[in-house]
């Protein structure tokens, strides 16, 4: 039986539908955001979710 092509973190289902991702970050943004968390005691998921969100609202550039 051929493997599935399914990854483990696919397999993994949160109660808020949230879905895993990675990404490559400048370590001084990275830094930054590890600060924040701290500071503002959230999730770096929350804080990047409503910088995604506010980025969305922008115009669309050329």
């Amino acid at each position: 039986m051929p493997k599935s092509k399914e990854k483990s973190s696919d397999k993994v289902e949160r109660s808020d539908g949230r879905k895993m991702t990675s990404m490559y970050l400048k370590p001084k943004i990275l830094k930054t955001l590890r600060r924040r968390v701290i500071d503002e005691e959230r999730n770096a998921y929350e804080i990047v979710e409503d910088a995604l969100v506010a980025y969305f609202k922008t115009p669309v550039r050329d």
